[in-house]
């Protein structure tokens, strides 16, 4: 990222953090004039985004906890179909890893993690630099073999709370 952009991520969380709406917005504003598109995915990622994909996660990971069998697989299957619609570029896609990686560890979540954010480990292993990848292969540690497995081989056989289930990528 050119240095000017840089300092408008640093200004934009300072605005952020201090709840500053209009310093927020003007600085948006004037950072993807200057910055072209792709800020927005990263102003996104550095502020709001990551509270809100932990937010979305925590009650998603609830539900699917609280549901019996096969309905498990329903809300997985929701929830990535909201995470797919919010993301926006490689730095959203990572924040949202991340808010759900950390919810799914509060939560106690028994089964492997990256099941709940499979079609953003694809989105990041086709689209994003490898430093993302690595990245995100550290976030989910030795579930990354499996994770990549699944992209590689466009398919993966997992167990949900006794029920097996292929995850069939959406990539062609």
């Amino acid at each position: 990222m050119r240095r000017p952009c840089e300092e408008y991520v640093r200004r934009i969380k300072e605005a952020y953090g201090a709840r500053d709406i209009k310093l927020f917005e003007r600085i948006a504003r004037e950072a993807k004039r200057r910055c072209g598109g792709d800020i927005v995915d990263v102003l996104a990622a550095e502020t709001a985004l990551p509270d809100v994909a932990y937010s979305i996660a925590r009650h998603a990971i609830s539900t699917i906890m609280s549901s019996n069998g096969e309905q498990k697989i329903v809300h997985i299957y929701r929830l990535w179909m909201i995470q797919t619609t919010l993301v926006m570029g490689c730095a959203s896609i990572k924040a949202f890893i991340e808010g759900t990686i950390k919810a799914a560890d509060e939560a106690g979540w028994p089964w492997q993690r990256w099941i709940l954010v499979a079609p953003l480990v694809e989105a990041v292993y086709r689209l994003c630099s490898d430093d993302v990848v690595d990245e995100v292969a550290d976030l989910l540690g030795e579930e990354w073999v499996a994770a990549e497995s699944f992209v590689v081989d466009k398919a993966a056989r997992v167990e949900i709370d006794g029920v097996l289930v292929t995850i069939l990528s959406s990539w062609p």
